[in-house]
């Protein structure tokens, strides 16, 4: 499967599969590729940039284990197109708990911002030619919260 898209939303406290374009969503993605084969899952990543570890890769076998309860295993793997170089990881089941752990600092600061509506501007690097943030483009956050957020 090509550019597998992916989104979660918070219910009772647990994140579980939604639809993209749900409004609830807290986290939307793509996979770049990836294929199922039983209980085993191989995730492809193509970067352009230097190479570097993240933890992207942990938090797509999360996504991964988290839609597909058939898979147990899921071997990721950064494929750099500038140079031969490519870092794969490996994740179990057994590890589950463990693989969203990194992240779940990050969502509860977002879950705190939504129950007191206090949106600190978060840019990032501030591009030259616009003036917003790298990320910014991945943002919802309008202009009413952000200097930097998207017209109303």
């Amino acid at each position: 499967i090509c550019e597998q898209e992916y989104a979660f939303k918070k219910v009772d406290g647990q994140l579980v599969r939604c639809t993209a374009d749900d409004p609830d969503a807290w986290y939307r993605g793509y996979i770049d590729w990836m294929k199922i084969n039983g209980e085993n899952c191989e995730v492809v990543d193509w970067k352009t940039g230097r190479v570097k570890v993240t933890k992207q890769l942990q938090l797509y076998a999360w996504i991964i284990m988290t839609a597909h309860p058939e898979v147990n295993n899921v071997k990721c793997t950064f494929h750099f197109v500038n140079v031969p170089d490519q870092i794969s990881e490996y994740y179990y089941r057994k590890d589950m708990d463990k693989l969203f752990q990194p992240f779940q600092d990050q969502l509860d600061e977002i879950d705190n911002w939504y129950r007191t509506d206090t949106w600190p501007e978060v840019p990032g690097n501030i591009q030259k030619t616009t003036g917003r943030g790298a990320h910014c483009r991945f943002c919802d956050v309008t202009n009413q919260y952000c200097s930097h957020g998207k017209s109303v």
